[in-house]
């Protein structure tokens, strides 16, 4: 798992990034938050790339709360009333991207997991159930 906490990391990221899909929607976040005068990325959003090697604990205990719940009602997923907390979930073809806006202010998290064996297959489900993807391959909800 790797965490993203400010701009400079970002960069970083995006540098060294051998995955085309990923480096290009990291690069649009960077575009459309690291670019608002007075704040740096990280006091906007962080975010955390998933390898396929990390557990759902690990990414629960980053995130201070667990994807797989809604952290309102606590509804679990696979319950039929359960609903993600997310703002949204894109599917990018190889990537998901859930989006968290956590506070009033607007500061949140997003979360990439990819499509890869080993992941878990409990939060690659609820991304394929609740995850909307539009004609030009960016995912919306």
């Amino acid at each position: 798992m790797l965490l993203i906490p400010d701009s400079l990391t970002m960069r970083q990221v995006i540098d060294v990034a051998t995955n085309d899909t990923l480096r290009d929607i990291l690069m649009q976040r960077l575009d459309q938050l690291g670019s608002i005068e007075g704040y740096d990325l990280g006091d906007l959003a962080h975010f955390i790339i998933m390898q396929s090697t990390d557990n759902l604990a690990d990414l629960d205990a980053a995130l201070g709360f667990s994807v797989l719940d809604n952290f309102v009602d606590r509804t679990p997923y696979g319950d039929p009333d359960f609903i993600p907390s997310t703002e949204w979930i894109a599917d990018h073809g190889s990537w998901y991207e859930l989006t968290y806006v956590l506070t009033d202010d607007g500061f949140g998290w997003g979360i990439f997991v990819p499509k890869a064996e080993g992941m878990d297959e409990r939060l690659l489900a609820m991304c394929a159930e609740f995850s909307v993807r539009d004609a030009e391959g960016q995912g919306r909800r």
